[in-house]
This record gives C-alpha cells, sequence and structure tokens, in this order.
C-alpha cells in the first residue's frame, strides 16, 4: 500500500509540475503580445492609423473666407437635406452612370427648397450677377444650387476641394450690404452642404457634393 501511495504522491507531483509550466508559458505569450502592441511608433493598432475625412463644410467655408474674407455667410448641413441626399443615394443605386444635377435637382432640392430650375445654378456667373440684381429689388429669398462631381474613381478629398474652390469662386464678389441710392439693402446668405456619393451602373463610387445658397434681403429706404 506504501508503494501504491508513493507512486500516487509522484504522479501527483507531475501534474503540478506540468500545470506549473503551462501556465509559465501562458503567461510568456501575454507578455510578448503585449509588447507587440505598445511597440508600433505609439500606435494602438491599424484602426488609428485609418485617415480621417475633412469636414465639407470648413473646406467651403474655409475657401469662401480665402475668396472673399468680407462677406458674412454661413456655412452648415441640412437636415432635410441629408437626409433626403441619403435616401436619394439609396434608391438611385446603379440606376444612372453618372450623378447627374438634373435628376439631383428634380429628385430632392426642388422637394426641399421649393422650385428650382436651371436659372438658379450656383456656378454660373450670369446666375450670380442676377441673384444680386433681384435682391436689390424688394425683400425677398433667392435660391442657387450646384452639384459638383468629376466622375467615378473619384476621391471624396478631391472632389470635396474642387466643390470648395468652385463655390468659393462663384460668390467671391458677393457683398452684405448694397447701396442703391435710394435704399439700402442688407443681404444674409446661408450655404447648405451635402457630401455624398453614388453607385453607379458600372459599379462604381461617385462622390459628389451638393450646394444650396439661401440669400435673404432686408430693404432700408
Amino acid at each position: 500500500l506504501s508503494f501504491i501511495h508513493h507512486k500516487e504522491e509522484k504522479f501527483i507531483m507531475k501534474l503540478k509540475k506540468i500545470a506549473s509550466l503551462a501556465l509559465a508559458g501562458i503567461m510568456a505569450v501575454s507578455m510578448l503580445t503585449a509588447c507587440g502592441e505598445g511597440t508600433n511608433n505609439g500606435n494602438s493598432g491599424s484602426s488609428s492609423s485609418q485617415p480621417t475625412t475633412a469636414s465639407v463644410v470648413s473646406t467651403v467655408k474655409n475657401a469662401i473666407a480665402d475668396k472673399n474674407s468680407d462677406l458674412v455667410i454661413t456655412v452648415e448641413e441640412n437636415t432635410a437635406l441629408n437626409n433626403a441626399m441619403k435616401k436619394f443615394n439609396e434608391d438611385n443605386t446603379k440606376l444612372y452612370h453618372e450623378v447627374d444635377t438634373a435628376t439631383v435637382r428634380d429628385g430632392v432640392l426642388d422637394y426641399v427648397f421649393g422650385d428650382l430650375a436651371d436659372g438658379h445654378r450656383l456656378l454660373d456667373p450670369d446666375k450670380i450677377a442676377n441673384l444680386v440684381r433681384d435682391l436689390k429689388d424688394d425683400d425677398k429669398t433667392f435660391y442657387r444650387y450646384a452639384v459638383v462631381s468629376n466622375g467615378a474613381g473619384s476621391s471624396a478629398d478631391s472632389v470635396r476641394t474642387l466643390a470648395a474652390n468652385a463655390i468659393a469662386e462663384s460668390v467671391k464678389d458677393l457683398q452684405n450690404v448694397v447701396d442703391t441710392g435710394a435704399k439700402t439693402v442688407n443681404i444674409s446668405y446661408t450655404m447648405y452642404v451635402y457630401e455624398g456619393s453614388m453607385v453607379t451602373k458600372d459599379n462604381k463610387t461617385e462622390p459628389y457634393v451638393v450646394a444650396v445658397l439661401k440669400a435673404t434681403s432686408k430693404t432700408n429706404v
């Protein structure tokens, strides 16, 4: 019996030794993993290296300020526009070869801002000149719109910059106060911007920017 008991003790000791070695191995692997995660030039993983895109609001606002620093204008997102455009993107997936200005205008902008037409284009110098002229007449509100894209496969960053520069160029001569001689017209401006993308018929992603300028005049005789 003592012999059997002695064998049992030796067997138990072996099991304890094996368990101890296994635990040491697990701890060593854990330490190596922790060291590997902490020595990545200060990065804690691949997610931290993901690029962050600039806000379309700040990009457009800064571009306008560079061209016309005297202009007081609010640049912001519009909840109704955002929601309508997101639904438009979903409903029109793979239906078109490219983002079409008239389709966006007729499918979204008319419902959010009222009836718009070719005569309300933001990036047409003649249409901006007409806007300034019309604002001098009476207390009114007018809209101008733009849809800017650069084809499927373009980067969102490049399209955002393209749109911001085009918008800034378009509004560079706008003023908040216009003196007609007979009266003074104070004009407030708000620019609503949206940035999104559409999947084309060719199954490619085309980024684009939508901008809507709201101009409201207040006449002081």
